[in-house]
């Protein structure tokens, strides 16, 4: 399915691989630009430690100690975002920090090589110098996205936590079951805000969501959404405890 998206004031509303709309809110360019210059000044700390660790082993074998040290700055300011953001949920320290997190554009988590190319691409939003191109197209573009975003089809976002606005008589008389398998956070947000629209939606789109929703499972299409709102009614109570 094709990624449908709006965008109102800075909301970005995407349409989830579950079928679900998701609102994302796209950060802007002076809470990246802090977060940015602390993990600058990680990096910076992590090169001097790097520094005075290989001077120690520098007497020992010089050559290998220089090869080392281009190791390690190579690592510390190349692959330090990459690696956080796609093994560290999209966030690299000073990005958990500020509430900030790197997904795709339609929500999911980021993958390797989409990391690597707008992290890559840092060369180029540099020019002229100080982050001008860089910071000019993100404040241009709707989702203050630079141009390392726009190529690898990342955006960044805030962790908000969303607020859970669920009608108290979607849940009458439905019994909360725990999900019989483990539910990733993209997937419990999608079960949450179906629950959401549920009592807006026609009984027809209401099931064609559910067997969205559970279209890799073998619960029948008659007991899908009751199945879901168990669920749902599981994850609420579990998170409020």
């Amino acid at each position: 399915m094709k990624n449908a998206e709006r965008f109102t004031d800075t909301i970005s509303a995407v349409i989830s691989p579950e079928a679900v709309e998701i609102e994302l809110r796209p950060a802007g360019v002076w809470v990246r630009t802090r977060a940015f210059l602390l993990d600058w000044v990680i990096r910076v700390i992590l090169s001097i430690v790097a520094f005075f660790v290989l001077s120690i082993l520098a007497k020992l074998s010089n050559g290998v100690a220089n090869g080392l040290f281009y190791i390690a700055i190579f690592l510390i300011y190349w692959l330090y975002p990459v690696l956080f953001e796609v093994f560290w949920h999209g966030q690299t320290p000073a990005k958990r920090m500020f509430g900030l997190r790197v997904v795709q554009d339609n929500g999911t988590p980021v993958s390797f090589t989409q990391s690597l190319i707008r992290n890559l691409m840092r060369t180029a939003d540099m020019l002229p110098y100080a982050y001008g191109l860089g910071m000019s197209v993100m404040l241009l573009h709707p989702q203050f996205k630079r141009l390392g975003d726009i190529l690898s089809g990342s955006l960044v976002i805030y962790t908000d936590e969303p607020k859970i606005k669920i009608n108290k008589q979607v849940f009458v008389g439905v019994k909360a079951i725990r999900p019989p398998i483990a539910l990733t956070r993209d997937e419990r947000l999608s079960l949450i805000l179906f629950m959401e629209r549920l009592p807006h939606l026609s009984v027809a789109r209401q099931q064609e969501l559910a067997d969205e929703l559970l279209r890799n499972s073998d619960i029948p299409a008659n007991e899908s959404i009751e199945t879901l709102k168990s669920w749902a009614k599981f994850l609420i109570s579990d998170r409020r405890n």
